[in-house]
Formats: structure tokens, sequence, C-alpha cells
């Protein structure tokens, strides 16, 4: 297993994933679209590391993102081993337009939403 990135602030180590995937929940989905086989992989990096802050980061539409009202969605899984909590947070992150925008208002609209999710990392 090898992630994508690993921060290191205050002496904590942070894990992000990139996903070359869109999210696409059902309406039932309690996971938002995130799928198993993501949530596994990070919890064996958590395990591996080890880590209790995990990023996955999806791409998300610049129309989306301006509509999106909420911040991040995290889910806590319990290490039964080690006792600890790991927190698991989806990132979405705009780097794709479906509408005429040009390329500074995408640019503007990824280094907003990068600084916001960075500066929400504890």
């Amino acid at each position: 297993l090898r992630q994508d990135v690993v921060l290191a602030k205050g002496g904590t180590e942070m894990v992000l994933d990139a996903k070359y995937k869109i999210l696409v929940p059902e309406d039932d989905d309690w996971k938002e679209g995130v799928s198993q086989s993501d949530m596994y992989q990070m919890v064996a990096y958590a395990i591996r590391r080890p880590c209790e802050e995990l990023f996955l980061v999806y791409p998300i539409s610049l129309e989306d993102y301006e509509e999106k009202e909420e911040g991040p969605i995290e889910f806590m899984v319990k290490d039964k081993f080690s006792g600890t909590d790991i927190s698991i947070k989806v990132l979405k992150i705009p780097f794709y337009t479906t509408g005429a925008y040009h390329e500074p208002d995408i640019e503007n609209a990824l280094k907003a939403s990068l600084k916001e999710a960075f500066d929400s990392l504890t």
C-alpha cells in the first residue's frame, strides 16, 4: 500500500489519498457514494503508519462546488486492536467544469477549496 500524500502538522501525520472518480451517492447511501474498498484502504493506511487522520479527495465540478453547503463528510472508525479512533474525511475539490467557465475560475476555486481543506486540518 502506498498513499498519495502524507502531511505532518504539529507532530501528527495526515494521509491524503486522491481518487479519480466522481462520487455518486444513492438516496439511501449513508456513505455518500464512498466505496467500501476506499474505506478499507484508508483503514489499512491508518493501521500501517499509524495515523488517526485520513482524507479521501474526490473531484467535483465547479458548479457543484459553488452549490455545496456542507463541510467535509467525516467517518469515524474504531481500531479495535489499538483502541484508537480513526477519522476519515471526504474532501470534494473542484477539478473540472460542465459549463462555460474560464480557466481562472476553476483555478481560483481549486485554490480556495484546497486552502479551506488544509486550514481545517487539526
